[in-house]
């Protein structure tokens, strides 16, 4: 039968349950060969079956997802199954108990259950074990029916059986023989107990005497075995009273559960690693619903947000929106981009903390779907970054100070362009900002404008300062400073790419600027708004060799080159500045 085991849902599941690698295929292996299917149920329907689960139900995991899981328990046990399971998950005791399972095609299997309480994507949900157990029933029966066919069964039996009578083991079949290593007629010849680690000694022979008494009628339980060459394993019984030979005596089913106690105590060691990382990552990690309420945070997150214990934020913050974020739109925001992408990376944006401190964060957010592709909620990796971010202001700020100074030099030099460089820088983050650009595009457009013309220190004072129109000979030399001012800056470590603004501010579209003649997209975006605010900041103020033109010019300037000299969005946002918005470039 096949039972879809490369289906994409199992292995992903398979991997949230026994990790990846070795472990993972180990895991499973050992559960298989243990005949244990594995399932989960959430909200009383099944969310997990294992290849193995499906195969003992004869269900595939397309017919079992998404369904009942009290609708395959025959009608006649429903409610004693419902009782322990209710009783098991509440005390924790791992109990497993056994009822009639209803297989496909109304075939009738006894199972042998075991169930516990996890999380399961962040919800409450249950674990459990599942052994086909049909093979016992039907020897209990033919127990009652014949002395000679039980021997048979027993003999044949996967499960290690044995009947106990005054401590001493009565009858063994070969299988118990192969779980304890020892010949059936050694099995026989000693107390039970001896093959009993000691420490469960005790509790295993007050379960028998018990039994015995007729205190307890079954018992189910799990104990350690010392095998013949001394290896432990741990061992799952089954016992109730039989009459053997006129008088009260246990007969008992043992399951080597070894593997399965293995596999357990590395999902449970897993879990702890997990745990372990969790509680002492440095950044904060958290999951909340997409209303805005923490479901989890660890103990980094609550001291980011200044709180001194995870659940003191959970209990105090139900509105993020409000209560967390300094823009409560960013949330807005960041939810529909992971909504369209799935996970957003490195978002930085400010916090408030419990003492209503103003914090900078960086993020990693991504949101959690379910089978049935909802958004039950989202989950993140946080950063403090405000100290980080105050020095690079604080670098910034010393670096503003820095290029003001450069600036002032060129000025100091040519004196009738005085204020020209600050006029453009102004200008030009105008433009960035209507144009929509990032801040880090805007502030390093705003830095290049305020030294875009310091190539000028190369040219000579009486070129720069003469009243005249130029000779073809000085123009050139004026047309050098884009070159100079790019050799004098190239070897500087800004964070914008200030040198190439400088060098291609007087760089056309159709190439007919200079000093390189580069055309259309070649040219950097920030050098195109950076050229045109150049042109009409000169056209429109005072220069020594003519008075100032008008803005109405420069603007006519730029319209009609629209496309042959200039960026046709760029000029269309410069004139969108001065026309609709009533930009003016102040003295």
């Amino acid at each position: 039968m096949n039972t879809e085991s490369s289906n994409p849902t199992s292995k992903a599941t398979q991997k949230k349950l026994f990790g990846e690698g070795e472990f993972s295929s180990l895991a499973e292996a050992i559960l298989s060969s243990a005949g244990v299917g594995i399932y989960i149920v959430q909200n009383g329907t099944f969310v997990y079956v294992s290849p193995l689960y499906q195969k003992l139900t004869g269900y595939s995991e397309k017919e079992l997802i998404g369904t009942r899981s009290l609708g395959y328990i025959h009608p006649e046990d429903r409610a004693a199954v419902r009782e322990k399971a209710i009783r098991s998950l509440k005390t924790k005791s791992l109990k497993p108990y056994e009822y009639r399972f209803v297989k496909k095609h109304q075939e009738i299997m006894w199972a042998l259950e075991t169930i516990t309480p996890i999380s399961y994507e962040g919800q409450r949900a249950t674990l459990g074990s599942f052994m086909d157990i049909s093979h016992r029933k039907k020897v209990e029966t033919a127990l009652q029916k014949s002395e000679e066919n039980y021997r048979l069964l027993f003999e044949s039996a996967g499960q290690g059986i044995l009947i106990a009578k005054d401590e001493t083991i009565q009858f063994a079949n070969a299988a118990l023989a192969d779980i304890v290593g020892y010949p059936k007629k050694v099995i026989t010849t000693r107390p039970f107990i001896s093959f009993i680690h000691p420490d469960d000694r005790k509790i295993v022979l007050n379960r028998h005497k018990m039994r015995l008494k007729g205190e307890i009628p079954e018992n189910d339980y799990q104990f350690r075995a010392v095998t013949s060459n001394g290896t432990v394993k741990w061992l799952q019984i089954n016992a109730r009273i039989i009459t053997w030979d006129g008088v009260p005596a246990s007969l008992s089913f043992i399951t080597d559960i070894t593997d399965r106690r293995q596999a357990q105590e590395e999902l449970r060691a897993s879990e702890e690693k997990y745990r372990t990382i969790f509680e002492n990552a440095q950044e904060g990690i958290y999951q909340t619903t997409c209303e805005g309420k923490f479901i989890m945070a660890n103990q980094a997150m609550a001291r980011i947000l200044g709180y001194d214990a995870p659940e003191e934020l959970l209990d105090a913050q139900s509105d993020l929106a409000r209560r967390i974020y300094v823009n409560p739109e960013d949330r807005t925001k960041v939810i529909e981009q992971v909504q369209r992408e799935g996970v957003v990376r490195g978002q930085e944006i400010q916090f408030y903390r419990r003492d209503g401190r103003k914090i900078w964060i960086s993020r990693t957010m991504r949101i959690v779907r379910d089978d049935q592709n909802n958004e039950p909620y989202l989950e993140g990796i946080v950063e403090d970054i405000t100290e980080k971010k105050e020095s690079v202001d604080r670098l910034r700020k010393a670096l503003g100070g820095t290029v003001q100074a450069i600036a002032s030099v060129v000025e100091t030099k040519d004196p009738y362009t005085a204020g020209h460089q600050r006029r453009v820088a102004d200008l030009a983050r105008a433009m960035g900002t209507e144009m929509h650009l990032s801040s880090d595009q805007i502030e390093g457009l705003r830095m290049a404008g305020i030294i875009h013309d310091i190539g000028k220190i190369s040219v000579p004072a009486e070129i720069l300062s003469t009243p005249r129109r130029l000779t073809a000979i000085e123009f050139s030399l004026i047309k050098m400073h884009a070159q100079s001012g790019f050799d004098i800056l190239k070897d500087v470590d800004f964070p914008w790419p200030i040198a190439r603004m400088v060098l291609e501010h007087h760089e056309r579209m159709d190439g007919s600027g200079y000093p390189n003649g580069l055309t259309g997209n070649d040219i950097l975006l920030e050098s195109r708004v950076l050229a045109v605010a150049d042109v009409v900041e000169a056209m429109a103020t005072h220069r020594p060799y003519r008075p100032a033109l008008g803005l109405e010019a420069a603007l006519e300037e730029i319209n009609s080159k629209k496309g042959i000299l200039y960026d046709p969005q760029v000029v269309s946002v410069c004139q969108r500045l001065f026309q609709d918005k009533n930009f003016v470039i102040k003295a």
